[in-house]
């Protein structure tokens, strides 16, 4: 829900900045396809690794750095929006606890038996070939998913972790910038190289 929320609100701060739907439906993005390609294997990996255990789930540090990856190539060619570069430092933040705890995003066991969750839920969160519960042996657990959104914005997404929200404010500002029609980041001037 906090996606959602990020992008609801996104669009109505860049429509009270004067902007409009069409710019925001007309974005221009450069590269589209790797996004697109990133979203496509992080779904599929975890559709393939559904179900308590899969043998996939033990590839997930590199079916994980590949998806980060891309992510990052796209990002940089779309560096000139702020709402894409904080997702960038939001992303990376998850990155490095990941990549640091196997290609898996640890998860606060603390938090997971005080907001009681679900039997069935704590299963399919340990169990989707991203998570793993955290123990003694995590490494930067300040990183890691150690935040409960409780009620209907935890919706979809109860557990998150500091790069989540980074992620999340990114996106609401990337939104926002689309729908403007103008940049809120950093102005990237290109040098004509003449031979």
């Amino acid at each position: 829900m906090l996606y959602i929320l990020a992008v609801v609100l996104g669009l109505v701060l860049g429509l009270a900045l004067k902007g409009s739907l069409r710019n925001f439906t007309n974005f221009n993005i450069r590269y589209k396809w790797i996004f697109i390609s990133a979203f496509l294997i992080q779904l599929s990996y975890q559709i393939l690794c559904a179900g308590i255990y899969s043998p996939l789930s033990d590839y997930s540090f590199y079916v994980q750095a590949f998806i980060f990856l891309l992510l990052y190539i796209g990002i940089w060619f779309n560096r000139h929006y702020l709402g894409a570069a904080l997702t960038g430092i939001g992303s990376f933040l998850n990155v490095l606890v990941m990549m640091s705890n196997g290609g898996k995003m640890p998860v606060s066991a603390n938090i997971i038996n005080s907001v009681m969750l679900d039997e069935n839920l704590k299963s399919t969160l340990l169990s989707d070939g991203r998570h793993v519960l955290a123990g003694e042996s995590t490494r930067l657990a300040l990183l890691m998913d150690n935040m409960y959104i409780p009620g209907f914005f935890g919706t979809g997404m109860r557990i998150v972790s500091i790069g989540d929200l980074v992620v999340v404010a990114g996106l609401f500002i990337l939104v926002t910038e689309l729908t403007a029609g103008r940049t809120f980041g950093f102005r990237i001037k290109r040098k004509n190289v003449q031979i």
